[in-house]
């Protein structure tokens, strides 16, 4: 597995939970921004084509047998 600083883990986060329908306000607040416009502000274009970045991240970390802990 290649190398994932925290900011890159920390923007995955966040951009998936939006892509996902998350409410804004709470992925601001899990976050740590001070109001669900700076969420916006930094994440909203991660969200327009999100079923093709979720499908990416799906098979970069395994999909749900990893997270269910089956086979690969």
């Amino acid at each position: 597995m290649r190398y994932v600083t925290h900011h890159s883990a920390r923007h995955s986060f966040v951009s998936v939970l939006q892509a996902q329908g998350v409410e804004v306000g709470l992925v601001a607040k899990l976050a740590g921004h001070a109001n669900p416009a700076v969420t916006l502000g930094h994440y909203t274009q991660a969200v327009r084509g999100g079923a093709g970045a979720l499908a990416l991240l799906d098979a970069a970390y395994g999909g749900a047998g990893a997270a269910t802990g089956g086979a690969r």
